[in-house]
């Protein structure tokens, strides 16, 4: 179900969980997935043949939430075309149109009205595939009583600052944006896993001046001295910001090691060869695949073909006798290159 941003029935019964609203940041332009994003909204890239987006909705599920609201700027219409074709009506969608866009913290200041009621609630980027466990980030939050907490992934990003606290869960490193941050004592530090745990008081840095939550809200937090809180949490996570990331999260999901959502009808999946096959994909003699292929509904494979850690978008063709290792087919038959450069990973 999807309507546009406007506030939604409440219901608060025990069933629903700790928390149970979410904000997911969907307005980014995904400049380094480019040519991908130019048709596509970054939340809408396939994994597995299915939207990022329906993977986020998954996850938020599984911790209580019913009612989301997204931002969009880049390719907002393609975004709320998708949103209305949804037919699992059981998370109510809004959707919050920004025709400037407004950052981490403008987003979320701009739909106040539907949180600042909530006692807790989540705001996730749009770009992860993760199943990490916020049990321990809620009750830390709600212990502690502070304004904002922030999921910390142990993985280390090359280029990506450290996030970390100290041995009471308090936020000490920032990627930077703290002062005198190198020299506070931590316990843990990692990657910031795009998931905050929210309460209302946050809206009190939000001035119509502040773009960034993690560069100037939080800051302007701690100097007030209001609480803010940062725990590591075990699970699956990856930020699918780059062509080698999106390959490697496709490949994760395939063989297990990511979250998976059930089949449709008309897909397959082989785990021991590790290739999935979307809806009325095609793959003539003679074509080789695997290990690693995921192949988009309606896509074809000519004969003699050969593919290897490869995805082919919805629709897309790969020629009689072409070889793809570590690429990503568009739709238009172009290849993205998606191998990691030495010592990166995804």
């Amino acid at each position: 179900m999807m309507t546009d941003a406007a506030p939604g029935a409440r219901d608060s019964s025990p069933e629903q969980g700790i928390v149970r609203m979410a904000f997911v940041l969907c307005a980014g332009f995904g400049t380094r997935l480019r040519p991908l994003t130019t048709v596509l909204p970054k939340p809408l890239v396939p994994i597995l043949d299915r939207p990022l987006l329906e993977y986020t909705f998954a996850y938020l599920r599984r911790w209580g939430v019913r009612e989301v609201v997204i931002n969009a700027h880049h390719l907002a219409e393609t975004l709320r075309r998708w949103l209305a074709r949804r037919s699992d009506d059981d998370l109510i969608v809004e959707c919050s149109v920004e025709p400037t866009i407004l950052g981490t913290a403008g987003g979320l200041r701009a739909v106040r009205r539907h949180f600042e009621d909530e006692p807790v609630f989540l705001m996730v980027n749009g770009d992860v595939l993760t199943d990490v466990d916020l049990s321990a980030p809620l009750a830390l939050h709600q212990g502690a009583g502070r304004a904002a907490t922030l999921v910390v992934t142990p993985r280390r990003l090359p280029g990506a600052g450290l996030v970390g606290g100290d041995g009471g869960g308090r936020l000490t490193r920032l990627a930077g944006y703290l002062p005198d941050e190198e020299n506070a004592q931590t316990a843990f530090a990692g990657t910031f896993a795009g998931i905050h745990v929210l309460s209302p008081r946050i809206f009190s840095v939000l001035g119509p001046d502040t773009f960034d939550i993690n560069r100037q809200a939080y800051p302007a937090l701690l100097a007030s001295g209001a609480g803010v809180g940062a725990c590591c949490c075990a699970g699956y996570w990856s930020d699918l910001g780059t062509p080698p990331a999106l390959l490697e999260a496709n490949l994760d999901v395939l063989s297990g090691a990511g979250p998976r959502l059930p089949l449709r009808a008309g897909e397959t999946l082989d785990a021991a060869a590790g290739v999935f096959v979307g809806a009325d994909a095609r793959v003539a003699a003679g074509a080789a695949l695997g290990p690693g292929v995921v192949l988009g509904a309606g896509a074809q494979v000519g004969s003699g073909a050969r593919l290897a850690r490869a995805v082919v978008m919805p629709g897309a063709s790969v020629p009689a006798g072409a070889t793809v290792c570590d690429g990503i087919v568009m739709e238009n038959g172009a290849v993205l290159a998606a191998s990691a450069p030495p010592g990166q990973g995804r």
